[in-house]
């Protein structure tokens, strides 16, 4: 029954603080994730100084839009694109929570002139040969980069995830690593691996400075743009 009270009256213009609760209040996703869906619904609704979803007029979209692709942090196109998609998202999520369909699917209508034209770049990977892998291996000689080189490769991690390993999901005893990768709180992905056992010996070398593998000379946990050795 909690979905009735986020029905509005005939004729009354359903405010966009409404579809934000709804979307907050019923969508099972974490709540770091629909913050930050929620957080661009709330840049254009600042931008349009809008309160309903009548307010969001075409030329209020344009003019968002053209704000959006003159920005200097969102230059790629799957980023805008993901950016718009974010908006209609919380728009739309009325229609499963049984609000007022009219409205929502007319603001939908005029929210499509929210896109790029801008193709997404090809992607194009290249991965490190074995022969370079080894190259860096023996410059990295016995310190610490040869540990993060091997645990990275070893269990296919970039390396903010190799920041983030921790002891716990470590076995030195029977050479395995076993943890859960929690994006969201419906996709919690296992990982599992076998530890090499030139990645063993390195870790059986690590100091146990806390929680997690790799730690500053303080303690601390390391974080992409703060790892130097």
């Amino acid at each position: 029954m909690a979905h009735w009270r986020n029905m509005p009256l005939p004729g009354e213009s359903i405010t966009l603080s409404r579809a934000i609760d709804n979307y907050m209040e019923q969508n099972p996703s974490s709540k770091r994730t629909k913050m930050a869906v929620v957080a661009t619904l709330q840049k254009l609704i600042e931008h349009a100084q809008a309160k309903t979803l009548n307010d969001l007029s075409v030329p209020k979209l344009l003019a968002f839009r053209r704000m959006i692709e003159s920005s200097a942090t969102l230059k790629s196109a799957g980023t805008r694109q993901v950016y718009f998609s974010h908006i209609k998202t919380v728009i739309g999520f009325g229609l499963r929570t049984g609000m007022d369909a009219t409205q929502i699917r007319a603001c939908l209508d005029r929210c499509k002139v929210l896109w790029t034209s801008t193709p997404r770049p090809s992607v194009q990977p290249h991965p490190i040969s074995r022969d370079d892998f080894h190259k860096l291996l023996k410059t990295a000689g016995a310190g610490a980069w040869r540990t993060w080189l091997l645990v990275g490769l070893n269990l296919c991690l970039h390396l903010g995830e190799v920041c983030c390993l921790k002891w716990a999901d470590f076995d030195l005893e029977h050479g395995t690593y076993a943890a859960i990768r929690e994006k969201t709180r419906r996709q919690r992905i296992p990982r599992a691996a076998t530890l090499w056992p030139e990645t063993l010996a390195e870790l059986r070398k690590l100091p146990h400075m806390g929680p997690f593998l790799f730690n500053s000379k303080r303690g601390l946990p390391y974080r992409v743009n703060t790892r130097v050795i």
